[in-house]
C-alpha cells in the first residue's frame, strides 16, 4: 500500500479500525487474519486498495458541511432476516444536537454504520447538504466526521501521537482537547505528560482512558459533524456528564449521540431526540415534549430512573 494511504485514508482507516472486534492488528496487511467485522474489514480493503479506482468515478467533492443530513424512507437488514432501519425519516441540522435512544437492537448504531457507509445497499435516500451520501467518496467523508466508538483502536507510541495521528498540532491545541475530554488529571500526573508512551495497544492505560484519547482524537480534528457511538460506556456517571456537556456547548458542530443513559440534565440539552423501537422511529422532540406526551420515550425514561432509586436505595441499606 506504499504511496496510496494519505492523511485523510488514514484517518479513515483509524476510525473503521475502532469498530474491529477481537485482536488488533499492526498493519493492513494483517487485517484478514480477523474473523470478525467483516463488513468493516471490508471497508478497510476497499479503502485502501480502491483509492486509485474511485479518483476515476464521479463523485461529488464536499468542502464543508452547510445544512444538514436527511434520511428519507430508509430501509436495511443485514441478511435476510428482519428490517434493522424501517422506514427512517430523519434530519440532523447543522450546529444542533441530537440524541439517539432505544433500547437494544433498536436499530441506532445503525444509523452511525449508514452514516459512515460502512453498507451501502440499503433502500431510500441518505443525504449530505442534498447529495447522495453514496456520492461521496470514503476519504471525503471521514475528513467532514468525527466518530467517537465504544472499542478504541490505540498504537504504540505517545498520547500526543495517539491524539493527533501525527498530524501538525501543536501541544497547547492537545493540551486543550484532552482537557475537554477528562484527561488532564491522568497527563498532569506523568513524567513526560502527552509524551509520555501508551504501550504496545494502548496497555498502558485503562479502558476510561483510552476512552478520552479517542474522544481527544475525534475533537482535534475539529470536523463538522461528531458522531457518538456510546462513547462514554466505560467513564463514570460523572466525567461522562462532564464531556457529554463539554461537547454539547461546542457551537457550530453537529452532533448525533447514541446513548444509553437517560440523564435529564443531559437529555434536556439537546435540541431533539429520536427514540427508535424495533428499527423504527416511534416519536421525537426535545425532552420536555417527549416527557409531556408520555409516551415510549416516557416509559423507558420512568422506567430506567426507577431502577437507579431503587439500586441507590439498595446501596444505602446495605451500608
Amino acid at each position: 500500500i506504499k504511496g496510496k494511504v494519505t492523511v485523510g485514508i488514514l484517518i479513515a482507516l483509524i476510525q473503521l479500525m475502532n469498530n474491529l472486534s477481537g485482536p488488533l492488528i499492526a498493519g493492513i496487511q494483517h487485517i484478514n487474519k480477523v474473523k470478525s467485522s467483516k463488513e468493516v474489514i471490508k471497508k478497510v480493503n476497499d479503502l485502501v486498495y480502491s483509492h486509485d479506482e474511485n479518483e476515476n468515478k464521479q463523485l461529488t467533492v464536499l468542502k464543508s458541511f452547510n445544512d444538514s443530513i436527511k434520511f428519507k424512507n430508509v430501509n436495511f437488514k443485514y441478511d435476510e432476516s428482519k428490517l434493522a432501519l424501517d422506514n427512517i425519516n430523519i434530519e440532523f441540522e447543522k450546529g444542533k444536537k441530537y440524541a439517539i435512544v432505544g433500547e437494544s437492537g433498536s436499530g441506532k448504531s445503525t444509523i452511525i454504520r449508514l452514516l459512515q457507509k460502512y453498507y451501502s445497499d440499503f433502500q431510500g435516500e441518505i443525504k449530505l447538504d442534498d447529495v447522495e451520501l453514496r456520492n461521496i467518496g470514503t476519504e471525503n467523508l471521514y475528513e467532514l466526521t468525527s466518530i467517537i466508538h465504544q472499542n478504541v483502536f490505540m498504537f504504540s507510541g505517545t498520547i500526543k501521537d495517539n491524539i493527533t495521528l501525527y498530524n501538525d498540532y501543536t501541544d497547547e491545541e492537545v493540551m486543550k482537547v484532552i482537557k475537554i475530554a477528562g484527561l488532564y488529571k491522568l497527563v498532569s500526573s506523568l513524567p513526560k505528560g502527552i509524551y509520555e508512551d501508551v504501550g504496545e495497544n494502548g496497555n498502558k492505560l485503562s479502558g476510561g482512558e483510552k476512552q478520552r484519547i479517542s474522544i481527544s482524537r475525534a475533537l482535534i480534528k475539529n470536523s463538522s459533524i461528531l458522531l457518538l457511538d456510546e462513547s462514554t460506556s466505560a467513564l463514570d456517571n460523572i466525567t461522562s456528564f462532564e464531556i457529554e456537556q463539554a461537547i454539547l456547548s461546542i457551537k457550530d458542530l453537529t452532533a448525533i449521540v447514541i446513548t444509553h443513559k437517560l440523564n435529564e440534565e443531559v437529555l434536556s440539552n439537546y435540541d431533539k431526540i429520536y427514540v427508535l423501537k424495533g428499527g423504527r422511529l416511534l416519536e421525537s422532540g426535545n425532552f420536555n415534549t417527549l416527557m409531556s406526551n408520555k409516551g415510549y420515550f416516557y416509559s423507558m425514561y420512568t422506567l430506567n430512573n426507577n431502577l437507579e432509586d431503587k439500586e441507590i436505595d439498595c446501596i444505602d441499606k446495605a451500608i
